[in-house]
């Protein structure tokens, strides 16, 4: 398939979940690419009930409003004015929707997962599985649609209702997904990008070339190597790419090269091995961040102890991070020190 037809197929995916359109305007999105993606198209329940004309958007004309007749015609009734009417036939009229469940089923078969064919709580975020990154299991879910507001609004909402970390799968980059993505890396989630990762079949998926090592990648980059207490190998990563969020007192959100995730103070390092709670160098690097990255004498709770803290904190994060340089700065002219890298409270 023609990279171009495969990018336009994906973009039709992602615009369409929870949403029907006539044949003849799949036809017309997809231009030679329809033949591919008529395998994954099923008709809905709900016939058209409007129809474009070929003076829509002009002198306001908003196309055809279908009338039903009792006679089983269908005419399409411009309001306007400005189009005459004209019959349909109840085939014209049919909806279609991409077979998202035949979809999230292939998905799980490839990620290697048990699929969750589960009814959506809404078309917007389609459960596909479980899948164990590291320590941690994540419910698995393909995200989007039309409206970019309304995904966020459900995303938010996914993140108020389930305590289970997530990994949710965007079909395509047709749209800036940068706010929702930020909204992902907020709630202490991942997100993984699918387009052109398949070849979309006639009746199932196959990963394009490179794209199950890629994937493979992912999964030890997020699941192991997070587990283990360190922060996954980022080639080129510097201590000013780095941004720390803390999240609330015992966890950060984590952001650098191409990684994202959510830390303990445990997983970093900075437990209290005696009481299990956060210990010394985790209070100061919450000082940092609600610094935003400054500590100096006039900072709350500054004193002589926190000059040695601060080097204990130090090795520290060279120890989780193992990026070259320090990852503080002395600052002369107050005598106190700056982060290198980006730290602030949510």
């Amino acid at each position: 398939m023609e990279a171009n037809n495969k990018k336009c197929l994906y973009e039709a995916l992602d615009k369409s979940l929870g949403i029907g359109y006539r044949r003849a305007a799949w036809e017309g999105a997809l231009n030679g690419a329809f033949s591919a993606i008529e395998p994954w198209l099923v008709p809905t329940q709900v016939p058209a009930t409007r129809v474009p004309c070929k003076q829509v958007g002009r002198s306001g004309c908003d196309g055809y409003r279908i009338v039903a007749h009792a006679n089983g015609t269908f005419v399409g009734v411009c309001d306007e004015g400005n189009c005459t009417r004209r019959l349909f036939s109840e085939a014209e009229l049919v909806r279609y929707e991409p077979n998202i469940t035949l979809f999230r089923r292939e998905v799980a078969r490839l990620f290697g997962i048990a699929p969750d064919l589960s009814a959506p709580e809404h078309h917007t975020l389609h459960p596909v599985g479980e899948l164990r990154l590291g320590k941690e299991v994540f419910g698995v879910k393909i995200v989007g649609g039309l409206d970019p507001g309304l995904v966020e609004r459900m995303v938010q909402l996914l993140w108020q209702q389930t305590r289970q970390k997530q990994l949710l799968l965007i079909l395509s980059e047709t749209e800036p997904k940068d706010r929702l993505k930020g909204l992902i890396e907020r709630c202490g989630w991942i997100d993984y990008t699918i387009e052109e990762q398949f070849d979309l079949l006639p009746r199932g998926l196959r990963w394009t070339e490179g794209a199950e090592e890629r994937w493979e990648g992912f999964k030890s980059t997020h699941g192991d190597t997070a587990a283990a207490g360190r922060f996954p190998e980022q080639p080129g990563l510097q201590w000013p790419d780095l941004v720390i969020r803390f999240l609330d007192g015992h966890t950060v959100s984590v952001r650098g090269g191409g990684f994202q995730g959510r830390f303990s103070y445990a997983e970093m390092g900075m437990e209290d091995k005696r009481t299990k709670a956060p210990d010394a160098q985790w209070e100061l690097l919450r000082r940092f961040a609600e610094e935003m990255g400054l500590f100096t004498w006039s900072s709350k709770s500054a004193n002589d102890r926190n000059k040695k803290r601060k080097e204990r904190l130090a090795r520290s994060l060279k120890t989780f991070f193992d990026l070259p340089g320090e990852p503080f700065r002395y600052r002369k002219e107050d005598g106190g020190w700056e982060a290198v890298f980006n730290i602030y409270v949510s």
